[in-house]
């Protein structure tokens, strides 16, 4: 069995998280249409390293980020390892990674 892995250094934009879930998909749109089993994701991606805004643009609880891993990882077929993304919890950062299949 072959398994087909795809690293996603893709370039994210410094505290637009819009524009990086955009990116994401996208890629993994094609990584998909590469037939790619896993794709693994950059760290950050969802803010792009923007710590300073962090309050403003972390994902509460990770709620968004599962959700759209989730579909796009049922969407697709493929396994996704979510790089890491900062979410908040309880008036708390954290630099958090989902594994979805």
């Amino acid at each position: 069995m072959t398994l087909r892995i795809a690293l996603a250094q893709i370039p994210v934009e410094h505290g637009k998280p819009e524009e990086n879930y955009k990116k994401v998909a996208q890629y993994l749109s094609k990584a998909a249409q590469a037939k790619a089993d896993v794709v693994i994701l950059p760290e950050l991606w969802n803010t792009g390293y923007d710590l300073a805004r962090l309050e403003e643009i972390a994902d509460v609880e990770g709620q968004r980020t599962k959700e759209f891993l989730q579909a796009k990882a049922q969407e697709y077929k493929i396994d996704i390892v979510g790089g890491s993304v900062a979410i908040k919890e309880h008036e708390q950062f954290y630099n958090t990674t989902y594994i979805v299949d």
